[in-house]
């Protein structure tokens, strides 16, 4: 099974966490319209008043930049960065 490992925090208003992912993920970039892979990922936790709490995926640069706001994974109900990971298909270390 691929792998993600943890990296570090990052400085967002939610709580985000940079990872390395053992083999590539697939994002479509919207601003040149075409499919790219990457190996990094941020993974965010939020609570949104009003909506509930939500963890979303965003495709990553090697410095922990996200390419765009557009998520690639995630889901609602509650706020679990390894189990978005593992929803993607990948083990968290």
């Amino acid at each position: 099974m691929p792998t993600a490992e943890f990296i570090r925090k990052l400085d967002w208003k939610s709580d985000a966490r940079f990872y390395k992912l053992s083999e590539p993920v697939k994002w479509h970039d919207y601003k040149k319209d075409r499919d790219k892979t990457t190996n990094y990922v941020i993974v965010s936790g939020v609570y949104i008043v009003g909506e509930g709490e939500e963890t979303l995926v965003f495709p990553a640069d090697k410095n922990g930049e996200a390419f765009q706001k557009i998520e690639i994974g995630g889901f609602r109900g509650s706020i679990d960065h390894d189990g978005a990971l593992e929803e993607m298909g990948y083990d968290v270390r």
